[in-house]
């Protein structure tokens, strides 16, 4: 790993503070960022292109859903045969695979075409933030309402030169993946100094 210097990055104005608190030692705190390439998730690019150019997902009919597809669910969740709060959903869009819902319950949309329901049983971890379901196994009635397909087998040359400074997809696409790895450095810059600024007011 690279150990990148960001102390002439990021300064702090800090007004008049020594009748709030006593600030603690802030000098020579060190955080070192990870400046290794990073991994660009070709269904992310795909799906950046489609949206840049304006282009509607295919809608998917001919195929269970899989990962990378992007799917609009309902669901309803109980335990014990009671419903509890944020267990019930309805015409969610995730894509599956980048688990920003619970990853057994993304997982086990795979295989299921679209109008199919489903149940899954998932247990929460015994040290789940809301306690009232930690340790307890929820039924979730699924129904997977759509999948649509974000492949960039939609695009031509002739969009991306319409539409873009580019001339081609492979051009276009190049473009893409440095901006994203871009916005990721940028904010891997963002969370250090979050980080940093943690550590002065723990020290304070």
């Amino acid at each position: 790993n690279t150990k990148t210097d960001i102390s002439k990055d990021y300064s702090l104005d800090i007004p008049k503070y020594d009748k709030y608190f006593e600030l603690g030692e802030y000098k020579n705190i060190t955080y070192y960022i990870d400046d290794s390439d990073y991994e660009v998730n070709s269904d992310t690019v795909n799906r950046m292109i489609l949206t840049n150019l304006n282009v509607e997902p295919k809608e998917v009919t001919d195929r269970p859903a899989k990962k990378g597809d992007y799917v609009n669910v309902t669901f309803k969740g109980t335990i014990d045969g009671k419903e509890f709060d944020g267990s019930s959903a309805s015409n969610i869009n995730i894509v599956i695979g980048e688990y920003k819902l619970m990853k057994e319950f993304e997982d086990a949309l795979i295989g299921l075409n679209a109008g199919e329901e489903n149940k899954i049983s998932y247990t929460f971890p015994k040290d789940y933030r809301d306690e009232s379901v930690a340790g307890k196994t929820a039924i979730f009635d699924v129904t997977l309402n759509s999948i649509k397909d974000y492949s960039t087998n939609l695009i031509t040359d002739d969009m991306v030169k319409e539409n873009t400074d580019y001339k081609t997809l492979d051009e276009y696409r190049d473009a893409v993946i440095a901006e994203i790895k871009d916005e990721l450095a940028q904010q891997k810059k963002i969370d250090a100094a979050s980080i940093i600024m943690s550590k002065i007011l723990e020290n304070s």
